[in-house]
This record gives structure tokens, C-alpha cells and sequence, in this order.
């Protein structure tokens, strides 16, 4: 008996082990987990390249700030300039994180250090890129690391520090369309964002873009045109400008973001609002690059018109509603104007700001009146008055 019973496994393995109609089962399912592994790390490996590149750029505008934080605190004689340098190297690192759609671990390490004339700012990070699919074979993260670094060494740029567009053609203001003044410009990581417009009274621009200018103009210049030139800068060299140093070294490093950006982090934390103040903008445009945040943003304009048309195609969004009163010189225009809106029963309008000031200065009368804003008050809406309404009890 055991030996049949020996002999039938025998004959049942042999026939298991000789069979061929599961193989192909079989080696698909061998084969799958190899394909989701590998198509896995691939997009693990995509975030860890766009992660690097943000992390980059916060690191470059980092180091920028610090540099001009530098020279304007030396400029003004002030104290402490290394660490009012390090105060704005970690004030754009920040910044520029927060737009984003990730998270720094820890503060960057800031070095800001003097040499003669020269000064030196290195930024250096040491992240890690969360994984998805990798965590899965017991990859939980994946090393980032990275510097920057930017220094003063260009003295003749750093001489003409406060300028942000160049139209000379010579030299004779310092800095001129010529091939070691642009060369110069271009070489020092502080400056080489700016914009440069060659004006000439010679027809070469084919030289003058060759040498480095975003744009050439022949003398006598269109003025008309120049200036709208300098208007409609596009956004890949408008997010090069910092627009922070405009306000001090303090904000130095903050730079224009896109809408795209602004997205992101309001995805990122549904708590966040944003106020978007238009003009002339396209608002179906508008409402597809929004869509998922339409709940979070608020749309700032001066026109009733405007609140209608954002309602049509960005319904569960709001409006806010400024009125202004610069040029009345009582409340006779802002009266016909809340007579229009309460008639409609403030349709498609959220939110409403009336923007007050006084004739005479601040002992003079108040425009709108006192009066005017109790009335407004009483509105389903309530109206805000920017002005020094407290000081009058109201």
C-alpha cells in the first residue's frame, strides 16, 4: 500500500513537472512584477529630478539674495551684514520652497564669508526624495544634495549694482553694449538675470544679440516702443528679475511665480486663499489653469462686469468687489453706484471694499461720508473702508 501511494505522487510530480500549458502564466507573472517595479522607480526617479530642480533654483536665489543683502548692508553701513546675508539667503530658500509642491526637510547651510572686496555666499542642502513605488522593495527615500555658490567678483558690475535694465550704447554711463562690459554682466550669477535693451545710433542688431541683448533699438528711439518692449517682458525673463530687492534687502530673492505655482501650493494646503486681482485677462483661460483651487481663490476687480463673467465659468469661487472714491468729492457717484448693485441684489459679488480718503488731508472730510458707510453697512454685504476709520468711531 505505501508503496503505491508512492508510487501515484511519483507519477503526479512528473506529470505537474513536465506540464507546459501554465508556463506562460507563470513567467507573465514573474515578468509583471519586474515591469511595475521598473515603470515604478521610473516615476519615483521623475520626482526626484523635479524635486532637484526646484531645490536648485531656491538654492540659486538663495545665494542671490545673500550677495545683495551684502552689498546693500555695506552700501548703508550697517552691522551684522553676514548674518542679515544669511537672514536673506534663508528668507528666498523659503520662499521659494513654499511655491512649490514639496517640502525641505531641514534649513539649508549658509555660508557667507568676505575676501578683500569680494564677498561669498554658499548655500548647500542635504534632502531626500520620498519614494512611492520604491518603498515597496524597501526603498523608502533616495539621497538630495546640492550647492550653490555666488560672489562679487565682477568689481566694474558690482560698481552699477542698482540698475535692472542697460540701454547704453557706450560706456559713458559706466557700462556699455561692448563685448567685455557684456561678458562681464553675463559672467556674475548676481546680475546676469537682468534684461539687457542695446539703444544705438548704429543698424547692427544682429552684433548687438550676438554680444548678449535681449532686444536692440536704433536711436532716435520710439519711445512708445521701447517702453512697451520693457512692459511685455516674457515670463521666462520676468521670473529671473527679483522683485523682493526692489522692496530692501530683506525681500530680496522673492520672484514672480506663475499661476501654475500658485496652484500647486494651494493644493498643497486646502486652508490657503489667494486674491487674484485681474486685468484684462482671458477668464476661461483663467478658470482651466485653476480648476481643482476654484474654491480657493478670489477674484479681485474693480468691474461688476468682471465678477459676472468669473461666476459663469468659475462658479464656487469668489468675487471681491473694489470701489473706488479718488476723484469724488462727495458721496454722489458712490451712491448711484450701490443704488445699481442693491437693485441687483449684489448678484455674483462675495465681497465688497470701498476705498475711502479725505478731502483736505486728514482733518478734511471723509469720502464716502460717515453717513454712507453706516447706510452700506446694512447691505447683505458688508463694506470695508481702508482708511483711518477707527480714528472717527465708526
Amino acid at each position: 500500500m505505501p508503496n503505491s501511494a508512492y508510487s501515484k505522487l511519483r507519477k503526479t510530480l512528473g506529470r505537474w513537472s513536465s506540464a507546459s500549458q501554465g508556463n506562460v502564466t507563470i513567467m507573465f507573472g514573474v515578468v509583471l512584477v519586474a515591469m511595475v517595479g521598473t515603470a515604478g522607480a521610473a516615476i519615483d526617479y521623475i520626482r526626484l529630478i523635479e524635486q532637484r530642480t526646484v531645490f536648485s533654483a531656491a538654492a540659486d536665489s538663495a545665494v542671490l539674495a545673500a550677495i545683495a543683502s551684502a552689498r546693500e548692508a555695506e552700501k548703508n553701513g550697517q552691522t551684522a551684514i553676514s548674518k542679515r546675508a544669511k537672514d536673506a539667503a534663508l528668507n528666498a530658500w523659503k520662499i521659494n520652497i513654499a511655491t512649490s509642491s514639496f517640502e525641505a526637510k531641514a534649513e539649508p547651510n549658509i555660508v557667507v564669508s568676505k575676501a578683500g572686496s569680494a564677498w561669498t555666499a554658499k548655500v548647500s542642502y542635504d534632502e531626500v526624495s520620498p519614494t512611492a513605488f520604491m518603498s515597496l522593495l524597501g526603498v523608502k527615500a533616495m539621497p538630495l544634495k546640492g550647492e550653490a555658490s555666488a560672489s562679487t567678483t565682477i568689481s566694474k558690475v558690482v560698481t552699477y549694482w542698482d540698475f535692472h535694465v542697460v540701454v547704453d550704447d557706450s560706456s559713458s554711463m559706466g557700462i556699455g553694449a561692448t563685448q567685455a562690459d557684456m561678458d562681464a554682466l553675463k559672467a556674475d550669477p548676481s546680475v546676469a538675470h537682468i534684461p539687457v535693451v542695446i539703444v544705438s545710433m548704429s543698424e547692427n542688431r544682429e552684433l548687438g544679440l550676438t554680444l548678449g541683448a535681449d532686444d536692440y533699438f536704433l536711436k532716435p528711439v520710439d519711445t512708445a516702443r521701447l517702453v512697451k518692449r520693457l512692459e511685455d517682458l516674457t515670463y521666462a525673463e520676468a521670473k529671473k528679475l527679483d522683485i523682493g530687492a526692489f522692496r530692501g534687502p530683506e525681500h530680496a530673492g522673492q520672484r514672480i511665480v506663475s499661476l501654475a505655482d500658485i496652484c500647486a501650493a494651494l493644493k498643497k494646503d486646502p486652508k490657503r486663499r489667494v486674491y487674484l486681482d485681474v486685468k484684462n485677462v482671458d477668464f476661461s483661460q483663467m478658470a482651466r489653469e485653476t480648476e481643482g483651487v476654484h474654491e480657493q481663490v478670489i477674484l479681485a476687480t474693480g468691474s461688476e462686469e468682471d465678477c459676472a463673467r468669473w461666476k459663469k465659468v468659475a462658479p464656487r469661487s469668489d468675487t471681491f468687489l473694489w470701489v473706488g472714491t479718488w476723484d469724488d468729492k462727495d458721496d454722489t457717484n458712490v451712491e448711484k453706484r450701490f443704488e445699481k448693485l442693491r437693485a441687483t441684489g449684489f448678484a455674483n459679488i462675495n465681497r465688497l471694499q470701498v476705498h475711502c480718503h479725505f478731502t483736505g488731508g486728514a482733518s478734511g472730510t471723509m469720502i464716502p461720508s460717515d453717513a454712507f458707510i453706516r447706510r452700506a453697512a446694512d447691505a447683505p454685504i458688508i463694506g470695508s473702508c481702508h482708511s483711518t476709520t477707527r480714528e472717527r468711531s465708526i
